[in-house]
């Protein structure tokens, strides 16, 4: 049997230790348009936005302990600035 995918993949470039909760798709930058924010167990956050032909994340957070994301998700980003709220 053979399989075709008819999808588009995304790739993406971020390494540590995965949390199995930290994985989420939502709009975190208020745009209309939904992310896709993932987190380790270093405290490193990642928000892809768009295809990333790259792999690399839009916005790159550093030492925020232990990251677990819920189903709600909020606007992380602070407008009209690459940094990520506290």
């Amino acid at each position: 049997m053979r399989t075709v995918s008819l999808v588009n993949r995304l790739r993406w470039s971020f390494g540590g230790n995965m949390n199995p909760h930290a994985l989420v798709v939502g709009d975190a930058d208020n745009d209309g348009d939904n992310e896709f924010v993932i987190g380790n167990l270093n405290g490193d956050l990642a928000i892809f936005k768009g295809d990333c032909p790259n792999g690399l994340p839009t916005y790159f957070c550093r030492g925020l302990g232990t990251v677990s994301l819920h189903y709600c998700l909020y606007p992380v980003i602070l407008p009209r600035t690459n940094f990520c709220a506290e």
